[in-house]
């Protein structure tokens, strides 16, 4: 029961201290290198998500943006439609860039100053 909770509730390491305070939805909402990141509970000081984060978001910011820019600008498809389907790949790209920072991105030291 509780060693099935606790990997559930897995955490992650701070790249300040190394103890591993960080939680899974913590990480996924950390940010990039340019955000005030996820605060460790032990050393209370700040972590974000790396450059892998910055590259993927940027990436899949830029997919959704063609996509949108073909399908409105040259396309026969109903705008209504198109406004819709600008809408879903929006939020999907959202989701996709929540899981990859949650999953894998590196967590390291924030540079933001409090």
């Amino acid at each position: 029961g509780n060693l099935i909770l606790k990997e559930i509730i897995m955490k992650y390491e701070c790249p300040h201290c190394h103890e591993k305070t960080i939680t899974l939805r913590q990480k996924a909402f950390a940010g990039t290198l340019t955000s005030r990141g996820a605060e460790c509970e032990k050393c209370k000081r700040r972590c974000v998500n790396g450059k892998d984060s910055t590259i993927f978001r940027l990436v899949t910011s830029l997919a959704v943006l063609l996509f949108i820019t073909k399908i409105i600008f040259f396309s026969e498809i109903d705008m209504g439609f198109c406004i819709v389907a600008s809408i879903i790949a929006l939020v999907a790209a959202k989701v996709l860039q929540i899981i990859f920072d949650a999953f894998f991105a590196k967590l390291i030291p924030s540079q933001w100053i409090d």
